[in-house]
């Protein structure tokens, strides 16, 4: 099986999640319920930190989407860090995660 660790920190009304290891097919639903858990309805900002992912299959890009999608509907702001040769980034670029959240380098 595969693992995901989250750390989730917060910070007033930002959140800060660091993302390590890999997301697909047999961990996204653990992954979404540690994300979803870590935002309330005071959220501001949520900061998802993709540097430790190792591994992002397509689950783990439905799962992106679906939280800029969750997070635009309460009106919160997005960025996804990915460092620029990790391959967490080229997915996300491949797949225009940028159309939907601010896509920063660190």
């Amino acid at each position: 099986m595969t693992t995901c660790d989250i750390d989730a920190a917060h910070d007033g009304t930002d959140v800060v999640l660091r993302l390590a290891g890999e997301i697909d097919l047999a961990n996204h639903d653990h992954v979404a319920e540690e994300v979803k858990a870590a935002i309330t309805n005071e959220t501001t900002s949520v900061r998802v930190d993709l540097d430790g992912i190792t591994y992002l299959d397509s689950t783990g890009l439905r799962f992106l989407f679906a939280l800029a999608e969750r997070l635009d509907r309460m009106q919160v702001d997005l960025a996804i860090v990915a460092p620029p040769a990790s391959i967490a980034r080229k997915v996300v670029d491949v797949a225009g995660l940028g159309h939907v959240a601010s896509i920063q380098d660190a």
